[in-house]
């Protein structure tokens, strides 16, 4: 994770939105994962931050996306903060809806631990995944940006990372398809911004 040019943070969206988020540190382990962070936030460079709401279908139904951007930003403020000022780090919000036929209905409490369930939407079961394909467009386009502002840079592309240019060098129209998939980013809809670090994307 310390050397991954990119790192996506995976929230289980009920733990954060229900019950005034009093499951969420239990489930998402936010702390856990800003306590690594600031280990190594001296050595961070040219990196993209994904945190990725799953399971959002009730309240993408509800109309309550936007609610789901801010408290991310709430619970997960001490990560962000950590890198808000790093000009090399983006941060991106993209929510996933991940079954789409399926929204949460409650918690349940088995033994010690706090079970989230669910019921199908209206009734009627389908697997509907949406924006799945977003967080994607996201990373091919930072690494597009990352490929073109660094190409020439020997001490960049020391080691494996050579032989990644050396395959884009020989192979432009890709990078360039890569590039293009920023047409179709969402932002600033349904959930989706960028925290910081715009420049990079």
């Amino acid at each position: 994770i310390a050397e991954a040019s990119a790192i996506m943070v995976a929230i289980d969206t009920p733990f954060l939105m229900e019950k005034k988020g009093k499951y969420n540190e239990d489930k998402n382990q936010v702390e856990l994962i800003r306590s690594f962070l600031a280990e190594i936030v001296d050595s961070v460079d040219n990196k993209l931050i994904m945190f990725v709401p799953l399971k959002c279908e009730k309240y993408f139904y509800e109309d309550r996306m936007d609610e789901v951007n801010m408290k991310v930003r709430e619970a997960y403020a001490g990560i962000m903060d950590l890198f808000a000022d790093v000009p090399t780090v983006a941060m991106v919000i993209t929510p996933i809806l991940t079954m789409g036929g399926v929204v949460f209905d409650r918690f349940e409490t088995v033994g010690d631990t706090h079970v989230a369930r669910y019921e199908y939407y209206q009734k009627a079961p389908h697997f509907h995944p949406i924006f799945s394909v977003q967080p994607i467009y996201y990373l091919l386009s930072f690494v597009s940006k990352l490929y073109y502002a660094n190409r020439r840079s020997v001490g960049f592309w020391k080691g494996l990372l050579q032989g990644f240019v050396s395959f884009f060098d020989k192979n432009e129209e890709f990078i360039l398809e890569m590039k293009r998939l920023e047409e179709y980013r969402m932002k600033n809809e349904c959930g989706y911004s960028i925290i910081s670090g715009n420049k990079l994307l």
